[in-house]
């Protein structure tokens, strides 16, 4: 039978999930501020949904995801040991397997699941992880990235015991680091382990605009701008074999609408109160390179006169606004000329033509042609940035 599992960040969270007929997880994760870099539940917090969650015979789990030093790691060992004292049955969702086998050193019976979402995609390394964690592996976490057949073969491998548990409904986590890649609060620097930035970031290889990325005391998380979402693929799943999905509803503010479209297996209302738009994954796909055809660019993709007309000719190095445009030519055998005509098209697919006036090389002096492998330079275009393609009509 299928269990659905969620996120708790407040009281509100734990009784939504208890009303939730036929959809009812005996499970609630809660995060700890301390374990993961994730928005998290600061200690009192976490203490006091703990204590209503076990009381209404829920089972807590906890992820543990940081990457931690020396220091870090005492830190995390005395939270971990805090936790196991109060609620001895208490799961961890481990993802640094070292990590893990301390803590199964340590704590014979402490109860495991693996995520390994980054770092097993094949059933041999899992039977191995399987074996060495036989007596407190109950789950592994896959990732969402596995095609339906790889999701199949390694759930036929693997004990049928285990557990197998895949994001349904949620941010999709790409990055982490331990550094503060958004810089460092110099004036507060006292105040710092408190602090937290946000901001967006853009691809600079395609299109995709509003990543987003979180710092705070244990470093620095990237998102993708949209949420995952298999709400309508979830029986598919399960006759593969998955048996727990995992909702993380964290981000959005207002979670009561969620819930109770859930409640009614409104899943496209679920959609819709979803602050973000949404992909359906990559489960469906068979073929193991399609994921990367989705990850290029389209708009920057080489094409050749028979499929638009125009000979692609190479790509733009630099822009100076006001200046010049630095064209490199990438096509062995054609060159560019002056009085010739060309398309540019961004990253965003938008599409500028130009007829080139005049042609530079790097030491300024006037060309008329620009040949394979060389860079050169013509005025400023409006619009145009770099990586942009260039073709010629």
């Amino acid at each position: 039978m299928s269990e659905f599992i969620f996120y708790a960040l407040s009281v509100m969270d734990i009784e939504k999930n208890l009303s939730q007929t036929g959809h009812h997880s005996l499970t609630i994760i809660l995060p700890h501020a301390q374990l993961t870099p994730h928005l998290a539940l600061e200690n009192d917090q976490f203490e006091k949904l703990a204590i209503f969650a076990w009381a209404r015979g829920l089972r807590v789990a906890v992820d543990l995801d940081l990457i931690p030093d020396d220091d870090q790691l005492e830190k995390i060992m005395r939270v971990v040991a805090e936790i196991l004292t109060k609620w001895p049955k208490t799961i961890f969702r481990v993802k640094n397997y070292g990590l893990a086998s301390l803590l199964v050193s340590y704590y014979p019976n402490i109860l495991l699941h693996l995520n390994v979402e980054f770092g097993h995609h094949n059933k041999e390394s899992l039977l191995k992880l399987a074996h060495i964690f036989e007596k407190n592996l109950q789950r592994f976490i896959l990732s969402i990235e596995l095609p339906q057949n790889d999701i199949a073969a390694i759930v036929a491998a693997l004990p049928s015991s285990l557990e197998i548990e895949i994001l349904l409904h949620g941010p999709i986590f790409l990055f982490y680091s331990p550094r503060k890649l958004l810089g460092r609060d110099e004036k507060n620097e006292a105040r710092w382990p408190s602090s937290h930035l946000f901001a967006l970031a853009d691809s600079e290889e395609n299109a995709h605009k509003n990543f987003r990325v979180y710092q705070n005391s244990h470093g620095t998380i990237l998102y993708h701008h949209k949420y995952l979402s298999l709400l309508e693929e979830w029986e598919k799943l399960a006759q593969l074999g998955v048996t727990h999905f995992r909702l993380d509803w964290r981000e959005i503010k207002d979670r009561s609408a969620l819930y109770d479209s859930w409640q009614k297996k409104e899943y496209l209302q679920v959609a819709t109160h979803t602050p973000f738009k949404t992909i359906r994954g990559f489960h469906q796909n068979n073929k193991s390179d399609s994921i990367f055809v989705k990850l290029k660019n389209q708009n920057l993709r080489r094409q050749g006169p028979q499929e638009n007309g125009r000979t692609y000719l190479g790509t733009v190095m630099d822009v100076q606004r006001g200046g010049h445009l630095a064209i490199l030519n990438l096509n062995s055998t054609n060159q560019l000329c002056v009085g010739e005509q060309i398309v540019i098209t961004t990253p965003e697919g938008k599409e500028i033509t130009v007829k080139v006036a005049s042609l530079f090389n790097s030491r300024w002096q006037s060309i008329e042609r620009l040949a394979y492998e060389e860079i050169g330079f013509i005025n400023y275009v409006k619009g145009v940035t770099t990586k942009s393609k260039v073709e010629k009509v």
